[in-house]
């Protein structure tokens, strides 16, 4: 962690770490209850119990799992519009739900060649692989 940040990390005890993430997640995202502050402390995609202002609620059974856990999600304007898969060789796509915008489309591909030329050839495994990502249909 230290190498990635840049410095040494400080421990904080625990309840007071608890705080400062929920203070910032408020900040940041705010208003929320209580629900969807117990359900963001798992991950950020998954920051709102209920998601239908940033997730069509027909994509659910798509980029979701079954117990409600995110795969890999590509967001544009504040929403999620697809996933993103690695191919073997470890270059990064993009897979919407829907067409996108042109715009849309081209910042996401850019963002695609930018992580796949930052992983290398590293191909990043989800143990929260939805649907979309293993490219299922749904019935």
């Amino acid at each position: 962690m230290e190498d990635w940040l840049g410095e040494p990390v400080a421990r904080l005890d625990a309840r007071v770490g608890y705080s400062l993430l929920v203070e910032r997640w408020l900040d940041r995202f705010g208003p929320g209850t209580v629900d969807d502050i117990v359900w963001w402390l798992g991950a950020t995609t998954m920051g709102w119990k209920s998601r239908g202002f940033y997730l069509d609620p027909d994509d659910v059974a798509y980029l979701f799992d079954t117990n409600g856990n995110a795969g890999t999600t590509a967001w544009w304007n504040g929403r999620v519009v697809g996933c993103w898969v690695q191919r073997p060789s470890g270059e990064v796509r993009i897979v919407a739900r829907r067409r996108l915008a042109k715009e849309a489309a081209h910042a996401l591909d850019a963002e695609a060649e930018r992580l796949s030329a930052w992983l290398d050839g590293t191909v990043v495994t989800s143990v929260y692989s939805s649907r979309q990502m293993k490219g299922e249909t749904l019935p």
